[in-house]
C-alpha cells in the first residue's frame, strides 16, 4: 500500500528560503495525493474520518485521532492503519486496537507524510525541510534521511516487486526515485504543474496522478509517464488513488465533499452524497472493501471560528426566526455543517436529544458545545444559549452568543466564571451531534 501528502520548506541556504516560500505558495493552493493504500497532505487541523463502501460511505468519526494536519491510510494483513502528522510528529493508530492513536516518537519536524508497505514491513516517508525521510516499523520507526530528494513539496508512494518507489513534486514538476537505486532522484520530465500527487501500482505498472489546475492526470510507467487529463475530474483540490479487482479508483476532494471515479467507467466522477467538510483524502481497500479517510476540522471548531467571524453584528434577516439567541446558535451550527434544525427557543438545544449530546454541570465543556442558562424564578427551562469558545475549567469558561452582554441586539463576547453569567444559573451544555 501507499499514501502521499503536502507540504515542506527546503534545503539549503538561500535555495531553502526560496523553496520554502514555494512551499507554503503550494501549501496555500491545498495539495495532496497517495496511492494504493492512502494519502496525505496538508489541512486544516482537523480529525480523521472513515467511510467504507460496504456501507454505502456513511463517514463515521474513530473519535481517537484529532489536531492533524496531514493523514496517510494503508492496510496490512487484515489491519487498518492511519498515520497522522500532530504538531510535526508522526502518530499511528489501527483497526486492530480501536484506533488508539499512539506517537512513533521517532519523526519530528515534518510537514507531509506517504506510507507503504512491503514484505510485512510498514514504512513511512515524511518531507522534513523539504527533505524526504525514510522510517521501518522494523527498526522501531528509526527515521533516515534519505540524503538525495531535496526541495519537494509533496510526496507520495509505492512499492512493487520488492521495491520501494518515492514520487516527490519539486517546482511542480514529478519526480521518482526508488530503493534499489539508493534513492537517486530523476525527474519524469513529462509532467509538470502539479499541486497534488498520488501513485499506485498495479499489474506490474506505476502509475502516478497528479492535480494541475484542479484537473485530475494520469501517468504511467508503460507509456514513458506520458500524462493525460482524465477530462472528467476537475474543480479538486486533493486526490488519492488506489486499485481493487483490476479497476484503478481516483478519489478527490470537491468542494469540500468527497468524489470517486474508476478506470472501468472511463473515469466517469460521481459524489459520495456522504462525505462532506473535507480537506483532505486517502484510500486504500481491505477484504474487497474499498475505504477512505478524510481530515476535517472539527465541528467544535468550525463553530468556534465562525461564532468568533460574527462578533459585533446585529441580527440578520437571513437567521432563524423566533428567540435571537437561539436563531443565532441555530444559525452558526447550520454554517458549521450541523444537520441542527432552525430552533425558536434556547430550551430545545436542551430537549432534542437526536441533534444533541446533553453534559452535565460539573462536567468539562469543549469549544462549540452550548451552554444553557436559566434565569430567575429557575424554573427548569432554558432561557439563554450561547457558544463555548474557550475553556478553563467545568465552571469557567469564554462564550458567544446573541443579544448579550448589555442588551445591545448584537453577537458579544462573555466571560463565565463559577458557573454563573449575568445572574443565570448554568444548566448544563448541549454538544452537537454531527
Amino acid at each position: 500500500m501507499k499514501i502521499t501528502i503536502e507540504a515542506a520548506p527546503a534545503a539549503s541556504s538561500k535555495k531553502r528560503v526560496l523553496r520554502s516560500t514555494f512551499a507554503i505558495l503550494a501549501l496555500a493552493l491545498t495539495m495532496a495525493g497517495i496511492s494504493f493504500p492512502g494519502t496525505a497532505q496538508a489541512a486544516t487541523n482537523g480529525a480523521v474520518w472513515e467511510a467504507a463502501s460496504s456501507t454505502g460511505w456513511r463517514d463515521q468519526d474513530p473519535s481517537t485521532i484529532s489536531g492533524a494536519s496531514a493523514t496517510a491510510a494503508m492496510s496490512m494483513n487484515g489491519v487498518k492503519y492511519i498515520y497522522t502528522i500532530i504538531n510535526g510528529d508522526v502518530w499511528e493508530a489501527d483497526s486492530a486496537h480501536g484506533w488508539k492513536n499512539y506517537p512513533t516518537t521517532t519523526i519530528h519536524g515534518a510537514t507531509a507524510i506517504a506510507v507503504t508497505n512491503r514484505n510485512g514491513i510498514k514504512f513511512i516517508y515524511t518531507l522534513i525541510n523539504g527533505e524526504v525521510w525514510e522510517a521501518a516499523s522494523s527498526n522501531g520507526w528509526k527515521n533516515y534521511p534519505t540524503t538525495t530528494i531535496h526541495g519537494a513539496t509533496a510526496i507520495a508512494a509505492t512499492s512493487m516487486n520488492g521495491v520501494n518507489y518515492v514520487y516527490t513534486l519539486i517546482n511542480g514538476d514529478v519526480w521518482e526515485a526508488d530503493s534499489a537505486h539508493g534513492w537517486k532522484n530523476y525527474p519524469t520530465t513529462t509532467i509538470h504543474g502539479a499541486t497534488a500527487i498520488a501513485a499506485m501500482s498495479m499489474n506490474g505498472v506505476k502509475y502516478v496522478y497528479t492535480l494541475i489546475n484542479g484537473q485530475a492526470w494520469e501517468a504511467d510507467s508503460a507509456h514513458g509517464w506520458k500524462n493525460y487529463p482524465t477530462t472528467t475530474i476537475s474543480g479538486a483540490s486533493s486526490i488519492a488513488a488506489m486499485n481493487m479487482n483490476n479497476v484503478k479508483y481516483i478519489y478527490t476532494i470537491i468542494g469540500g465533499q468527497a468524489w470517486e471515479a474508476a478506470s472501468s467507467n472511463g473515469w466517469k466522477n460521481y459524489p459520495t452524497a456522504t462525505v462532506f467538510n473535507a480537506s483532505a483524502i486517502s484510500a486504500m481497500n481491505m477484504s474487497g472493501v474499498k475505504y477512505i479517510y478524510t481530515l476535517k476540522s472539527t465541528l467544535g471548531q468550525k463553530i468556534v471560528s465562525l461564532a468568533q467571524s460574527t462578533l459585533n453584528t446585529s441580527r440578520q434577516s437571513s437567521w432563524p426566526t423566533g428567540e435571537w439567541c437561539a436563531a443565532y446558535a441555530s444559525y452558526i451550527l447550520q454554517q458549521a455543517g450541523s444537520r441542527t434544525p432552525s430552533y425558536t427557543a434556547a430550551d430545545s438545544f436542551r430537549t432534542n436529544s437526536q441533534n444533541f449530546t446533553w453534559i452535565n454541570p460539573g462536567q468539562t465543556p469543549q469549544a462549540g458545545d452550548l451552554a444553557l442558562w436559566d434565569k430567575s424564578p429557575y424554573n427548569g427551562v432554558a432561557d439563554h444559549v450561547n457558544i463555548v469558545t474557550s475553556v478553563s475549567g467545568p465552571y469557567s469558561f469564554s462564550i458567544i452568543g446573541g443579544n448579550q452582554g448589555g442588551g445591545d441586539g448584537t453577537v458579544n463576547p462573555g466571560t463565565v466564571t463559577n458557573g454563573t453569567y449575568g445572574g443565570m444559573k448554568l444548566m448544563g451544555f448541549a454538544r452537537p451531534i454531527n
